[in-house]
């Protein structure tokens, strides 16, 4: 299981189409799910956690999956658990996703790098290296800039700091 937290506009959408479609190009099968379904239709197949937990009372989800949790921390905690009996199946790896404790700016901590077209920088540490090695994906990774090296240009995932 991964956490993934960042401020608003950092680029946590970015990052949740990112690592389903690097899922899924392995063949591996994997549900983004939100509590609201405002949350859950940003996302191609998206669907609310009521939905989720409908299909897998009805054997409609297949397993082994990834279950991608939108804004989870929005939820309440009788939400939360409900999807225990859920969270305790061994073939359902989860991503937990959802905003940092805002502080009294809105200024968005992904950017995208003016000198670098398709290059992006973000103030936050989203923590690339350790989706690449929990999940055995290839996204790129956080930019050094002790050592001025940067990912490939032209993914919407070439991270940063600024």
């Amino acid at each position: 299981d991964f956490v993934l937290r960042g401020s608003w506009g950092s680029g946590k959408s970015h990052v949740i189409k990112e690592i389903a479609t690097s899922l899924q190009a392995k063949d591996r099968n994997v549900y983004i799910i939100a509590f609201k379904n405002k949350q859950a239709v940003k996302f191609e197949g998206g669907m609310t956690v009521h939905t989720f937990c409908k299909r897998m009372r009805t054997g409609k989800i297949q397993l082994p999956a990834t279950v991608i949790w939108d804004e989870a921390f929005e939820c309440t905690m009788f939400v939360h658990a409900q999807m225990v009996q859920f969270r305790l199946i061994p073939e359902l790896s989860w991503i937990f996703v959802g905003d940092e404790l805002q502080e009294d700016t809105m200024e968005p901590e992904l950017l995208q790098d003016e000198d670098q077209p398709g290059a992006w920088l973000a103030a936050g540490d989203l923590e690339i290296f350790e989706l690449n090695r929990q999940l055995e994906l290839d996204l790129p990774e956080i930019f050094d800039a002790r050592r001025g090296i940067r990912p490939t240009q032209g993914h919407l995932t070439n991270i940063g700091v600024f």
